[in-house]
Parts: C-alpha cells; structure tokens; sequence
C-alpha cells in the first residue's frame, strides 16, 4: 500500500462549505483501523463526492480482517463549524435506534472521536472491555476535528427519477413504518433538543442544546415555544453580526418585538397533547439518507443521524416541507403520510391539528429566511441583494400569517409547491 498518497484524492471543495479543507490522512486511518480491528489490515479507501456530504468528509475503508474476511466501515469526519456535540449527538442517536428499534436498518457505531484526538471503540476486537478510549492519534497535525467510524449498511441512495408510482407508494409506506417504529418505541422526553452521551452510565438520554444551531442554550429547552424563540434568537444574532445580511437588520426590532410579545403564548401544540411529547425525530430524511436495492425498492438502511433529536411531532414535518420541499415526488410522500396515519401518528395530511399546524410551517419559514444559512459564500453582488429582498419578503409574508388570530390562518402549500423559493 505504500504506493498510495498520503492523502485521498478526492474533488475539489467549494471554500464555503463545511467540508472545505477537512481530511484525514492514510496513516491516521491505518492508526484508527488498528485500535479498532487489531491484526486487520486497511486494504481500500475511497472518498465520498462533496456534491453527496455537505456537512462532513466521508470515507469508505475496506478492512481485511486476521481470517482474510472483509469489513467495509465509513468514516465520517466532523465539517468546519460542528465540534463534539454533533459527534455526541449522532453516537447517541444511533445508540438509542439500536437499543428500542434494531429492525431499522442503521448504522452500528463502531468507534468516535469528539475531538480527534482521544477515541473510544466499541468493537469486539478491542479488549474485553466496551468503551475503551485511548489517544487516537497524537503525532499528527489535523486538518479535521470528530469523527465517527460505522458499520456501512447496504444500498444505494433512492433514485427518486427513476421512481415509478408503485415504487412511489412501496417505498413512502416503509419509510413510514420505520419512523412509526421510533415514535413509538423510542420513549418521549420532557425536554427538546439533541442529545449528549451519559458518562456515568445511565440509560436514559441527556438532551441538551440544538447541533445544527450550534447552540447551547443555559436551561433546558421544555416547551415548543421555547425551543423556537432560542432558535429565532440566534438566527437574529447572526442577522446582526454576520455582514452577508446586513441589508436586511432592520427586521431586527420587528423580530425583537414578535420574540417578547407573540412567540411566548403561541399554540404551537394541540391543547389536548399530553406531555411527555418530545418524540424521536431523524431531522433529515431525504433521498440522500435512504439506502434501497431491488425492484420495487426495498430500504436496506437509514443514515445521517446527526442532526437527530428529541422533538415536538411536528417538526419532521415542518423540516419535509420547508427546507427538504422538493426531496419527495409528492405521491410517495402522500403514501408516506397516510401509511404513518394508519401506524397512529398523525400527520399534516391526516388528523393533525390544522390551525397549530399551519402556525408551526409559517413560524419554521420566519426562522429559516431571518439569516438563511446558504447564502455566505454562495452568492455576492445583486444576487446577493436579490436573494436578501426575497428573503426580506418571505420574512414579513409569514409573520403576518403566524400571528393571525385562530380561524383566519393561512392554509400552507401542499407538500412538493415549492412555497419560499
């Protein structure tokens, strides 16, 4: 192997992306495959395109083991801007999937480094002993933070163009019988947020702060609204700070005054939801994080746990239909929804409440277009101050939807319309 560089060759990154920048070298994975799988041997590595992870590196590594059988794993390296609490997070989040729910098809975390340096593995190849952390690395210069290694589940991403109506409604229904399987065996929690790992051994989740927020907030998020105004607050801070959405701070005071005196006392959940109500949610279910093979297509696995959490029962959805809009054919997740109705959860297509539901799609859409997180580095110029005025407009459009007293609430645009763009 030593004819191998140094380095995997991988496509060049956009400098604006998280994972612009960020690689490991072959010496630290051979280090890494050692600790985890000793006598084994790294035998292939290759890089997952930047156009399919935007938030990390990946690699694929084919291991030999001592009786020459092969393992393949992935490697996911923390991108520029998340540190532990992301690899916390999706270690914990997978953990949970595999203790309540292990017929879902999902990566088994084999080993993880919050910062790179320290490791702890989980193989059985290490010692007798479960958890066992050691330095990872130490000699070397990084040009990455956390990683994650896994087990690689079988498949191909969903090829959403070559979808026909039957493999529409085949595939919509068993996404839906997983993510019924996590509401419902997963236990709720009182508490909103994505998780920590325990360190003194306890079994239940410790549930604190918003990965994809990077936020920490100082008390424990318990209600929707609270959840909500830590987000809005954060995002008007950036709004503040950043320079890209200097055109747009003098949404400030308006933002400020929706924060003290509406957001507080808004119905965000049906008056008849009984707590705890925080439930399992993956936060990213797209075509990019299902795994299938076969015709009809079969789900062979789910990844991208990352940004997974514990969160009201709506937000799923308010994610599907605001920021991953034009994921789905529109079939497929019509069959996705009435198949989650049937499992007993309810949906924005079935017995949600409409009027809280419209209330949380319009609230999400103020959230997302206050600092919108694609545009620094993406777009300059009058596309820039273009991009800024739409979402200006997108801004104002739905706080006075939000804020519009019950029984006049604005209908949202059915799944796949596209509304915001």
């Amino acid at each position: 192997m030593g004819n191998q560089p140094d380095m995997i060759a991988r496509p060049q990154t956009p400098p604006h992306q998280p994972n612009a920048g960020v690689t490991m070298s072959r010496e630290e994975m051979e280090a890494i495959v050692h600790s985890a799988f000793p006598q084994s041997k790294l035998t292939h590595v290759s890089a997952v395109s930047t156009s399919d992870s935007f938030n990390n590196r990946i690699y694929f590594l084919s291991v030999q083991q001592a009786d020459n059988t092969t393992d393949e794993v992935v490697l996911k390296l923390n991108g520029r801007y998340f540190g532990p609490a992301k690899v916390q997070n999706e270690v914990a989040c997978l953990q949970q999937v595999e203790k309540h729910c292990p017929q879902t098809p999902s990566p088994r975390v084999l080993a993880w480094s919050e910062d790179g340096q320290a490791a702890t593995f989980t193989t059985p190849y290490t010692t007798s002993q479960i958890d066992d952390t050691r330095p990872a690395r130490q000699s070397h210069t990084h040009n990455h933070g956390g990683w994650i290694m896994t087990t690689k589940v079988p498949g191909v991403t969903v090829p959403v163009a070559d979808l026909d109506n039957h493999s529409c409604r085949h595939l919509g229904r068993q996404m839906a019988d997983m993510v019924a399987d996590w509401r419902h065996n997963i236990p709720a929690q009182s508490r909103c947020g994505n998780l920590k790992l325990c360190r003194d051994g306890k079994d239940s989740p410790i549930i604190q702060g918003i990965v994809m927020d990077g936020l920490e907030p100082p008390a424990p998020l318990p209600t929707v609204n609270a959840y909500q105004s830590a987000r809005l607050a954060h995002k008007m801070r950036e709004l503040a700070t950043t320079d890209t959405y200097a055109p747009n701070r003098h949404l400030l005071p308006l933002l400020q005054d929706f924060i003290d005196n509406h957001l507080p006392n808004m119905t965000l959940v049906p008056p008849a939801t009984q707590p705890p109500f925080f439930v399992f949610t993956h936060y990213d279910l797209a075509p990019r994080n299902v795994l299938v093979s076969g015709c009809p297509p079969h789900i062979t696995g789910i990844v991208d746990f990352e940004f997974a959490g514990f969160f009201h029962p709506m937000e799923e959805f308010v994610n599907d239909c605001v920021d991953g809009r034009a994921d789905w054919p529109a079939l497929l997740y019509a069959a996705y929804q009435e198949r989650l109705e049937e499992r007993g959860v309810a949906t924005p297509a079935g017995s949600v409440d409409r009027e809280v539901w419209n209330r949380n799609y319009w609230l999400e859409m103020v959230v997302s277009y206050v600092a919108p997180w694609w545009l620094p580095g993406e777009y300059t110029g009058q596309g820039l101050r273009d991009e800024l005025r739409g979402a200006e407009a997108v801004v104002l459009d739905a706080l006075e939807k939000v804020l519009r007293r019950p029984g006049e609430q604005m209908p949202v645009p059915a799944y796949g319309d596209g509304a915001g763009d």
